[in-house]
């Protein structure tokens, strides 16, 4: 279509056929837009306009996937015997969308209730009372009363009528109240007792047909007949959860209490005290089920070989046991090997135990969290941790947290557990681009920590992208942090590198060769910089250039005793002073550099040197010109020897000489015999004025 608004509507309902919901009036009304709508979602025939619910192949198409959306289609559709055969052949509760000729016709009924018996509500009264059309619909749908019957249990303790619903309630009233087509109905599923008439709650021989059946549909016998040892026998037989319906006098009987209990061993509950105590009752309930051991008396709750036996088919039942069992290592071991966690729980010497713990580790590798601390550092158990849960790395020491291979079969089992493997691991570029490479759900994992977009990362697991230039050079413009995953010879192409440090100097650490210009980038951002090179290796020229670019960089300890680079930066920014050891602070001619600089470095000097009559009158002069008075004065105010010191500051006298003169007088003297132009040299070769912000000395 070359509408862009049509086939915009046309990608979306494609894709979603609810979307037709927000399409105009006149797209909702365009015939190839709402099939391709209900070809996606049938249900969406209810936003088409109403001219196309009435066309019979878009009807057609939205039946074809869902039944019930025949109830969008106009009147006339709806009674097209054709059409609705279609719909309940996909939902057989499509019939009640059909026209009231259709719902009375018998054929049509019976494919309906064939497809769910619950269509049997939907069909015309007179075809309720049909025998044939209420049995289908009963032998098609029974009522939920499965399982252990808590639903049924409750309800009828509780007097609320049951809500398990039955075909058969839709039914005509005389056929269930006919004994003949009742007795069929229970034999098909017995729960269809609780819709036949209440006298048949009564009547033994449907009860009976119906317990054997459906052994909880005991649960609306009358009582009369819950006192029948034949139908509750019957109802146990069929299901042991009908055990819970028989009287008090049958819970007793050994008999149907092991009955009961092989079927269902929860309903060891429901036995009498005695029985409660009996050694082969109570094992045939916790062979069925472990947690049965709960009910059983404390005892045998006592008794290793029940115990055992519980634990082996639950290991839950390990919370059920005696106090006196729970130091008992091989019931332990059974219960930890089908339930890890169980560690968690146990005593202090079993967490310590290297063969239990690996038992737990195997079945659950998040139990390493709760075995003891020297364990963690054990190979074998980390290992089969791992294997099981990778996210169980992070209870390992730090030292196998940072072993490759172990991490990496963690990173394979789960892509979480990149996260947790060792911080030197975690900045590796070869282990990240391993870990992507053997589980792509790593890949969020390794973006967060690396800072590079995914696109990138899953580029560079190919290894040839590694040594493509042009490629690296575009990733590299996108992240500098790209960087680190080219290969070596890339690493140090100037190009590459500096494009890289104009981003972001610490780009430098992921280069192999570093050119000058690239230097003095990275330097200009942040005097740090200068670290990441050999600056034994670096010519008188590159060292001068350094230095002019950034100051700062004398602070590296590389400089901390190089004094002909301090006086050269000090002969730039003469506030570099204060970063200087306390020796240099002390050396005549370094100060005198550094006050020539910046008089306010005179702060920063060691005491002597502050009252030195040529550092005090150079400290007067600022570029050539008498400092003002209230510069004048800050010279005698208390400074701290050490910048980074931060106990109490030493109160400095100028010299006596100095301090009783002419304040005015003295700023008009001209003490600087020296002719030196009193100015910075800027980048570009040219002077500027030495007065600069000093707020961001780390700035340089």
């Amino acid at each position: 279509p070359r509408n862009p608004t049509r086939r915009f509507v046309m990608n979306c309902v494609r894709a979603n056929g609810l979307s037709l919901m927000h399409a105009s009036l006149e797209l909702r009304g365009d015939k190839d837009v709402v099939l391709e709508a209900v070809r996606s979602n049938g249900g969406a025939l209810c936003f088409a306009d109403l001219l196309l619910r009435a066309d019979i192949d878009v009807v057609r198409e939205a039946i074809l996937h869902s039944g019930l959306a025949l109830q969008f289609a106009v009147t006339a559709l709806r009674a097209d015997r054709e059409l609705v055969a279609e719909a309940i052949s996909k939902s057989g509760i499509a019939l009640q969308y059909a026209s009231p000729e259709i719902r009375a016709d018998r054929d049509m009924a019976l494919r309906a209730v064939r497809q769910c018996g619950f269509a049997l509500q939907f069909v015309s009264d007179q075809l309720r009372s049909d025998p044939e059309i209420v049995l289908e619909a009963v032998q098609q749908l029974a009522p939920c009363l499965t399982g252990n019957g808590d639903e049924v249990w409750l309800e009828v303790k509780s007097g609320v009528p049951l809500t398990n619903e039955c075909p058969l309630q839709y039914a005509d009233e005389a056929l269930r109240a006919d004994r003949s087509f009742v007795l069929e109905a229970v034999h098909r599923d017995g729960a269809a007792l609780l819709h036949a008439a209440p006298h048949f709650w009564q009547d033994r021989g449907v009860v009976l047909k119906a317990v054997s059946r459906c052994g909880l549909a005991l649960a609306y016998a009358s009582k009369e007949l819950l006192e029948d040892r034949e139908i509750v026998s019957a109802a146990v037989e069929e299901d042991g959860g009908a055990f819970r319906f028989a009287p008090e006098h049958l819970r007793s009987d050994r008999e149907l209490a092991l009955k009961a209990v092989t079927h269902c061993g929860d309903m060891l509950q429901f036995a009498s005290p005695a029985l409660r105590a009996d050694r082969e009752v109570v094992i045939e309930a916790v062979l069925d089920n472990g947690e049965a051991l709960r009910h059983a008396s404390s005892q045998l709750r006592g008794d290793p070989h029940v115990a055992l036996a519980a634990v082996q088919q639950c290991s839950r039942a390990w919370n059920h046991i005696s106090e006196k069992l729970r130091s008992n290592r091989k019931i332990f071991m059974e219960a930890v090997s089908r339930q890890g966690l169980l560690l968690a729980d146990a005593p202090r010497e079993f967490r310590s135990d290297r063969e239990v713990v690996l038992l737990a580790v195997r079945e659950n590798g998040s139990a390493l969290a709760n075995a003891a601390k020297y364990l963690c550092h054990d190979r074998e158990i980390v290992l089969a941790a791992v294997l099981q849960n990778g996210r169980a790395l992070q209870f390992a020491s730090n030292e196998l947290r940072g072993d490759r291979d172990l991490a990496l079969t963690a990173a394979r089992q789960c892509g979480a557990a990149y996260a947790s493997a060792g911080p030197g691991l975690r900045s590796s570029c070869s282990f990240a681009l391993d870990a992507v490479r053997q589980n792509h759900e790593a890949l969020p994992f390794v973006v967060e920590e690396l800072q590079v977009d995914a696109a990138s990362i899953l580029e560079f697991t190919n290894p040839k992208r590694q040594d493509d230039r042009d490629f690296v050079l575009q990733a590299v413009r996108r992240s500098w942090r790209s960087l680190q995953f080219a290969s070596k010879s890339l690493r140090g192409d100037d190009v590459i590198v500096l494009e890289a440090v104009h981003q972001c100097w610490e780009a430098v650490k992921y280069a192999t060769e570093v050119g000058l210009p690239t230097m003095l980038e990275a330097v200009r951002q942040d005097w740090r910089a200068i670290q990441c090179f050999f600056c034994e290796e670096l010519t008188e020229a590159e060292l001068g250039a350094l230095t002019r670019t950034n100051p700062h960089i004398v602070r590296a300890p590389t400089f901390k005793r190089a004094r002909q680079a301090w006086l050269q930066a000090l002969h730039y920014n003469g506030l570099i002073l204060q970063f200087a050891p306390l020796d240099f602070r002390g050396d005549r001619e370094l100060v005198l550099e550094a006050v020539r600089q910046n008089p306010q470095s005179f702060h920063f000097a060691a005491p002597q040197l502050r009252r030195d009559a040529e550092v005090l009158a150079r400290a007067c002069h600022r570029g050539g010109e008498p400092m003002t008075d209230g510069q004048a004065a800050t010279m005698g105010k208390p400074v701290r020897d050490d910048p980074d010191d931060d106990g109490p500051a030493c109160p400095v006298k100028p010299c006596k000489a100095i301090a009783e003169c002419d304040w005015q007088r003295l700023r008009h003297c001209d003490l600087d015999d020296d002719d030196d132009d009193d100015t910075e040299p800027t980048a570009s070769g040219g002077r500027s004025d030495c007065r600069r912000d000093h707020r961001h000395p780390h700035n340089g």
